[in-house]
């Protein structure tokens, strides 16, 4: 079994994950000035966000997810006790050059990806 698969590609090589998820309010939602009582629209619940890090990773392997991770929307399977499959977009990401005192290069590289 593989933690997460992206658009059908097991990622093997993650060093953390994470997950979150979230209600989505309506623009009703609000609290009276008042009284300080919650009136809540919800319109949406669970939305997922993960966070992925990829530790000392090749410029190839890289390049690799950047592709992978790059069109508007990709299907994403994980694991959380239970399985979710969700459509998903790149909320952000970054990478870090590393380099070894044996003269090697690495990259750290992290994505956010959040549920349409």
């Amino acid at each position: 079994m593989s933690l997460i698969t992206v658009n059908n590609t097991q990622l093997n090589n993650i060093t953390s994950f994470s997950c979150s998820w979230n209600d989505l309010d309506s623009e009703n939602t609000g609290r009276s000035e008042g009284t300080g009582v919650l009136t809540r629209e919800r319109i949406r619940a669970n939305v997922h966000q993960i966070d992925i890090n990829f530790d000392m990773i090749t410029d190839n392997e890289l390049a690799m997810l950047q592709s992978l991770f790059s069109p508007e929307s990709v299907s994403v399977s994980f694991w959380i006790g239970r399985d979710v499959t969700a459509t998903m977009y790149a909320a952000g990401g970054s990478c870090d050059w590393i380099s070894q005192p044996d003269g090697t290069c690495y990259w750290n590289f992290k994505i956010t990806l959040t549920e349409f």
